[in-house]
């Protein structure tokens, strides 16, 4: 009897044989359903890092949209500084502070070009570049070859860029370096640069590409300013027409006592130069007449010219040099009268009359045409 106390009690199996005890089973019946509980712990965390890694990504979208709307407040910001910048300011004096706050880099600087003689010059620093004025060739330097090109460089390190010019280092002889040319539309032109942007980095590729569009979406301001400031400055530069006449009767005078051949012209632009044409309009005719000829501005679509020690034949052949410059420039027509003293006429006020009636009669036989006095040398009559 104590011998079978001592023996495991079992339980047979339907059909006979030894089968487990009852709580081996249960024990395994906890461990599956432990194993099912970890897995789903471990899938849940798998959904976890997921969404953490989502989150993450979501945040570095985040902090690039606050940095671009960073940008974009500083760019609208400084537009707006531009715009309420007087034409008749120190305009680079004027911008650069705002440009400084707004441009990264450890010096920023302003070209402008010069129509004149097709140069840049600048014009600014701000930062720890020189401050004397520097001139580039179209073409010549970062600055000068974005100006040709009216593309925007982005140089990674200037020490292994052979197109630089060592003129235009701002902040010393490394670093990174930028130019962003400031161009404006303009009707037949494909947009006139008006100067450029530079501004350099003491760090190796210390820019990227979301700086260089910052700097291009500041050019466009800045651009647009400094064309208002140059419709101002070429209506200041063209004489009137009363110094374009007191010029002539000084000419017939000295034409009296030389006998010495001069001509005046008389130009019309149809339809009128709106203010945005009228800077390089002025910078066009400058470009077709020598230093000792004399233009102005008369006033919308009017100008008016003296040409010193020029004959007739001299004078056509001017006059049919602006007329093709200008007409092939922008659309349009561009008619032009002229009259030359001895041949013509004596007197500075007559000259004027005969070159204003030459011009008359140009318009009334359609335009787009050179038209001089009646009956003068090479002319058929009226």
């Amino acid at each position: 009897m104590i011998e079978n106390a001592r023996r495991p009690s079992v339980w047979a199996a339907p059909g006979g044989g030894e089968a487990r005890t009852p709580g081996l089973e249960e024990r395994l019946q906890a461990v599956e359903a432990q194993c099912a509980t970890q897995a789903c712990a471990l899938r849940a965390l798998e959904k976890i890092e997921v969404l953490q890694g989502r989150i993450a990504a979501l945040e570095q979208e985040r902090a690039a949209l606050a940095a671009r709307a960073a940008d974009l407040h500083a760019v609208l910001s400084v537009s707006r500084s531009l715009a309420r910048i007087a034409p008749s300011a120190d305009l680079p004096q004027a911008i650069l502070p705002l440009l400084g706050r707004a441009c990264p880099g450890d010096a920023v600087a302003l070209w402008r070009y010069r129509t004149a003689d097709g140069t840049l010059a600048r014009v600014a620093v701000l930062g720890a570049g020189p401050s004397e004025t520097v001139i580039l060739r179209q073409g010549q330097g970062i600055a000068g070859l974005a100006a040709a090109a009216g593309q925007a460089l982005l140089v990674p390190d200037v020490t292994a860029e052979p197109q630089l010019d060592p003129t235009e280092l701002l902040a010393g002889p490394v670093g990174a370096y930028l130019a962003v040319p400031c161009r404006m539309p303009l009707p037949m032109q494909g947009g006139a640069c008006m100067g450029v942007l530079a501004a350099q980095s003491v760090t190796p590729r210390g820019y990227g590409l979301a700086d260089l569009d910052r700097a291009q979406a500041l050019a466009e301001p800045l651009a647009s300013a400094w064309g208002a400031a140059g419709r101002v400055e070429a209506v200041a530069e063209l004489p009137a027409r009363t110094i374009l006449q007191d010029a002539v009767e000084r000419e017939a005078a000295r034409g009296r006592r030389t006998r010495r051949p001069f001509a005046v012209l008389r130009l019309d632009l149809e339809p009128d130069p709106s203010a945005e044409d009228l800077p390089w309009l002025v910078a066009l005719l400058r470009r077709q007449i020598r230093r000792a000829d004399l233009a102005a501005h008369l006033g919308g679509a009017a100008f008016g010219l003296l040409l010193p020690e020029s004959d007739p034949s001299a004078a056509m052949t001017v006059a049919e040099k602006l007329r093709a410059a200008v007409a092939f420039a922008r659309p349009g027509t561009v008619t032009v009268g002229y009259a030359c003293s001895p041949a013509d006429a004596a007197e500075g006020s007559s000259l004027v009359e005969l070159a204003e009636r030459a011009l008359a009669r140009g318009k009334a036989r359609g335009g787009n045409c050179i038209s001089g006095v009646p009956g003068a040398e090479g002319l058929p009559p009226a």
